[in-house]
């Protein structure tokens, strides 16, 4: 099943989802962060971004940004690159955005992540490999 999206019903969602360097509403760096929240739909079990449920999906995503990693990077002046966490304003200028994810309840996605700490720690065990 393919994984669809919609932003229509964000305030200023045509700057959400430009991606287009050219274009001369914003830089890139909105679009990346929309896209990130859309994939993370799926992991972190959300299909929409709500007035009532923004910050807990914020607590969901920030859940699983400090387990995996952050998705996101941004070149800096310096023109290196540094990892970019999604913040409670990323999420909260993208209240509308909708996904075909399935939705969990916050302890079912709670134990989805304790379910993949454990297998890591018991996979790190049985291969003698453990994070430095």
């Amino acid at each position: 099943m393919s994984l669809n999206w919609n932003v229509e019903k964000c305030k200023d969602w045509k700057i959400l989802v430009n991606y287009k360097a050219s274009d001369k509403l914003k830089d890139t760096r909105e679009w990346s962060i929309t896209n990130a929240l859309i994939w993370h739909s799926m992991t972190c079990g959300f299909n929409e971004i709500t007035e009532k449920n923004y910050k807990e999906i914020w607590f969901r995503v920030n859940l699983w940004e400090t387990y995996k990693g952050s998705y996101l990077s941004f070149r800096t002046k310096k023109g290196t690159y540094k990892k970019y966490f999604i913040t409670l304003e990323d999420i909260e200028k993208r209240i509308g955005l909708y996904t075909n994810a399935d939705r969990e309840t916050l302890k079912q996605n709670f134990s989805k992540l304790l379910k993949r700490l454990n297998f890591n720690n018991i996979r790190c065990i049985e291969n003698n490999r453990f994070p430095e």
